[in-house]
């Protein structure tokens, strides 16, 4: 079996997202009718992704390590490196397009923060709640919270934060070059 670990499974009514496939009396159904229950898996690709944030950098020695192998199911060593080696191969696969995609992510992310801070935008960080944020383009209009307007302010190391002097329980996030 390759599809993947069983994550959970949701019961929902069959025409709730589109119909649902399964197998009956040797006959492939295709139906929308009573309900049917989701399965949601997880697989290698899945399960190296969840170690890899757009800014956390984890290294391929960090990823493999959590992989266990305990396949005496084999009769001899050999096939069990096989084994082993194909599964690291294909996690090897999906942490090298990750890492790709998420610095991809990262340089445009970067790019278009310090962009909009030298146009004049501001971003202040509630100091109780740090998951509130009040963030301003040029023209002093409230922007969206998605993580193109901050994820590089917080996590790139190119802004800096200190106490808001004009929004008050708020740090305000400055691109560095411009505070020192």
């Amino acid at each position: 079996m390759s599809g993947g670990i069983p994550k959970y499974a949701i019961q929902k009514a069959g025409y709730w997202d589109g119909p649902y496939g399964y197998l009956e009396d040797n006959t492939w159904v295709y139906s929308a009718a009573g309900y049917k229950v989701d399965l949601y898996m997880y697989d290698i690709y899945d399960f190296v992704m969840d170690m890899m944030g757009t800014y956390n950098e984890v290294s391929w020695e960090d990823v493999k390590s959590k992989f266990r192998f305990e396949l005496n199911c084999y009769s001899n060593e050999s096939s069990r490196d096989i084994r082993s080696e194909s599964i690291l191969k294909e996690a090897k696969e999906a942490y090298d397009d990750i890492a790709y995609t998420n610095k991809s992510f990262r340089d445009n992310y970067n790019s278009e923060a310090v962009e909009k801070a030298t146009k004049g935008w501001l971003w202040y960080q509630d100091m109780d709640n740090q998951n509130v944020w009040l963030i301003y383009d040029e023209n002093g209009k409230l922007q969206d919270l998605y993580p193109a307007n901050f994820l590089a302010v917080l996590k790139s190391g190119l802004f800096e934060k200190k106490e808001s002097e004009l929004v008050h329980g708020y740090y305000e996030w400055t691109l560095i070059n411009k505070i020192k």
